[in-house]
């Protein structure tokens, strides 16, 4: 089942996220606490998401894993040029954000060893598709 024990409110899957919880947290269990149960909740809400929902976004090439840097960790490229339609839907582009990076804790790191990624990212031609007066908006 997805519980450690039938009357245990910790599910088994996020045993493996506490930690990084808890040190995200800086030691606060409180914080830590929250944090986690926002992260069951949008998981339960959120996932499963097959490959075949976001596989047009995916080709899009706005977000990807490519190769592993000298202390291999991967590297996720951000492509911000080629966010184009996902500009104007949010939601989209939160489930090819997520599905990248679930993709990516799944199948490139290596518990004990790998367990950190680094993000390149890619700002050539982002002028062409946002417009400089908007930037404020998106950050944040």
């Amino acid at each position: 089942g997805v519980l450690a024990a039938e009357n245990d409110p910790f599910p088994r899957y996020m045993g493996a996220h506490s930690l990084r919880l808890i040190q995200s947290a800086k030691y606060n269990m409180q914080k830590a606490a929250d944090m986690l149960k926002t992260c069951v909740t949008e998981r339960v809400r959120r996932l499963p998401i097959a490959e075949a929902d976001v596989l047009n976004d995916l080709r899009l090439g706005f977000a990807y894993w490519h190769g592993r840097d000298k202390k291999c960790r991967p590297c996720l490229v951000l492509r911000l040029e080629r966010l184009g339609p996902l500009l104007l839907d949010k939601e989209r582009a939160v489930r090819l954000v997520i599905f990248v990076l679930e993709y990516g804790l799944r199948f490139a790191m290596v518990p004990g060893r790998v367990e950190n990624w680094v993000v390149v990212i890619d700002l050539q031609n982002v002028m062409s598709i946002i417009n400089p007066l908007h930037i404020g908006s998106l950050i944040g």
